[in-house]
């Protein structure tokens, strides 16, 4: 059986209980404002942005992302993380000799090839893949064309000593599997004058 209660007792009771659910929802409000204050005053979460030569850097789904002259880029890895990767023997080429022609590249490590892709193809004319003259019959697919360093050619290859050099027009990209993201982010970034 129910109780029986007085208008000015039931009266009390949804008082109590409207001053109970607003003190409730003061405290949850406050406690809101006060985590975000808090939040905003913590910088120990700067892996996410870096600035390496003016240039900023922010992680975004995997990639560090900025941009450059206008142009978006995405790479594996960060200015930073490439240092003192390879023996650099410095490029005549930059950003501007691959702008609006052809872009060749043969590579043996398809994650590498896609980095380098990635970050040319909406500067270049096209992006194809191509077989090095000296290759000739050692190419994955007979009907790529055969090229050679008259044309704008990246050549990406397994060795036992990472080197990024050139020889004309072609940039030969080499080094340990394990490496050739990095050696090509490096390309890149030097290519693109961030370093």
């Amino acid at each position: 059986m129910r109780k029986i209660h007085s208008k000015d007792q039931e009266s009390k009771r949804k008082k109590r209980n409207q001053l109970l659910i607003v003190i409730v929802m003061v405290f949850v409000l406050f406690g809101s404002v006060f985590g975000i204050i808090v939040n905003s005053f913590d910088n120990t979460n700067t892996s996410d942005k870096i600035k390496y030569n003016s240039i900023s850097f922010t992680s975004s789904g995997g990639f560090w992302v900025t941009s450059v002259n206008n142009m978006n880029l995405g790479f594996t890895y960060n200015p930073v993380e490439t240092e003192n990767l390879s023996y650099y023997n410095g490029l005549a080429n930059d950003y501007n000799s691959y702008f609006n022609v052809p872009v060749y590249i043969y590579s043996e490590d398809s994650t590498a090839e896609v980095e380098v892709y990635r970050n040319l193809f909406s500067l270049a004319l096209r992006v194809q893949n191509a077989c090095p003259a000296d290759k000739m019959g050692g190419c994955d697919n007979e009907n790529w064309p055969v090229k050679d360093c008259t044309n704008n050619f990246i050549i990406i290859e397994t060795s036992d000593i990472n080197e990024i050099n050139q020889d004309g027009n072609c940039v030969y990209i080499r080094g340990q599997k394990e490496d050739l993201i990095k050696l090509a982010d490096e390309f890149l970034f030097r290519t693109y004058k961030i370093k």
